[in-house]
């Protein structure tokens, strides 16, 4: 979605899309820093979380691994007794970086 196809709904603009992605090249570098030579599995929680990682994988320039898992309430009586539900899932998109495109 672009800002310009939804200018006459939007408000105020909080932090723009600009601020938004060079902030996620920020958290890329310093992650390419700590799991230099590492393993890195990116965990997200559905639904929020899916566009954020997306654009946070195209910064990073290595090989690897998300995972997603769900966290949902249940009955008030459940959520009463400080209960969650999470589910995991077993799918994973292994992203690798192409060399020679």
């Amino acid at each position: 979605m672009k800002i310009q196809d939804i200018q006459n709904e939007v408000v105020r603009e909080v932090v723009s899309e600009q601020d938004i992605d060079n902030k996620l090249g920020e958290i890329a570098k310093l992650i390419e820093k700590d799991y230099e030579g590492k393993d890195l599995l990116l965990v997200g929680v559905l639904k929020g979380a899916v566009m954020c990682m997306a654009d946070l994988s195209r910064h990073l320039s290595r090989h690897l691994e998300m995972d997603w898992m769900a966290v949902y309430l249940r009955t008030r009586n459940y959520l009463n007794r400080g209960g969650k539900n999470i589910e995991r899932f077993r799918y994973r998109h292994r992203k690798q970086t192409c060399l020679n495109c």
